[in-house]
């Protein structure tokens, strides 16, 4: 169980490393999203460039057959859709609303209690956030 926990803890902190950085580059009107997913795919053990090429269904359907754990998915989900906020925020609308239905997919599959269409990029980075500030671990510049 230490081991599952110590993995957990891990993904987490690795996602909250990349939205504390794409969160630092929004201010400047550029966040780092390339680095946002790339943590994304690793948290999935999956490439990522297959990972946000799935549809939705299949995306669930890879994850189910791997490891991802309920708790993990939830943070995974947070994660897309602050990647999809991002992303729209970049203009790519049809991107963003891709990886908005894939972040829903996985949350009606994994039982996420995330509010998807009403949290804020504020809402959605808080445990992350939190995490990071209880690690005293900082994102690289």
């Amino acid at each position: 169980m230490a081991i599952r926990q110590d993995y957990l803890m891990r993904m987490i902190l690795d996602l909250a490393t990349a939205i504390a950085k794409a969160l630092r580059g929004q201010g400047d009107g550029n966040p780092d999203i390339d680095d946002l997913e790339l943590a994304i795919g690793d948290a999935v053990n999956m490439d990522p460039e297959l990972f946000f090429s799935l549809d939705p269904d299949s995306m669930v359907l890879m994850l189910q057959i791997g490891d991802l754990g309920d708790e993990a998915a939830s943070f995974v989900v947070r994660s897309m859709l602050l990647d999809a906020m991002f992303l729209q925020a970049e203009g790519k609308i049809g991107l963003g609303e891709l990886r908005r239905r894939q972040a829903e997919a996985i949350a009606s599959a994994f039982g996420c209690d995330v509010k998807l269409t009403t949290m804020t990029v504020e809402e959605l980075a808080e445990p992350f956030l939190i995490t990071l500030s209880e690690s005293d671990r900082w994102p690289e510049e």
